[in-house]
């Protein structure tokens, strides 16, 4: 049995949370993109811990917003609230094949959840 010390999960974590957001990125061309490259950049400077941390802190709600305004653009009863007039126009896109673009960006999130069982 590995211990806590030697597990590989945040490494894998870290990773494939980079090429995630890295993905995201480059499909979706928002303001929040940029948010999204810096903070790949950011990864490769410190340590893990430090960057989930600051992954908790920062990324998980920048993508919790994304992750809200992209599902609650496309939500005919919310068009209506002044946070999707005002914000919501950067991310009224044609999803291209929705199922997938969904749950891409619902796993990016979720890796961002999973962060916080590893510090």
């Amino acid at each position: 049995m590995v211990s806590q010390k030697e597990s590989n999960f945040p490494v894998v974590l870290l990773w494939s949370s980079r090429v995630s957001v890295f993905f995201m990125s480059y499909m979706y061309h928002t303001d929040i993109s940029f948010i999204n490259l810096v903070w790949i950049i950011f990864t490769f400077l410190f340590s893990v811990k430090v960057t989930f941390f600051a992954s908790i802190l920062v990324m998980l709600p920048v993508l919790s917003w994304e992750f809200f305004l992209i599902y609650a653009v496309r939500v005919p009863s919310l068009q209506d609230l002044w946070i999707i007039q005002e914000y919501g126009s950067n991310f009224e896109w044609t999803m291209k094949k929705p199922v997938f673009e969904q749950a891409a960006i619902f796993m990016t999130v979720a890796q961002f959840f999973m962060m916080i069982g590893t510090i």
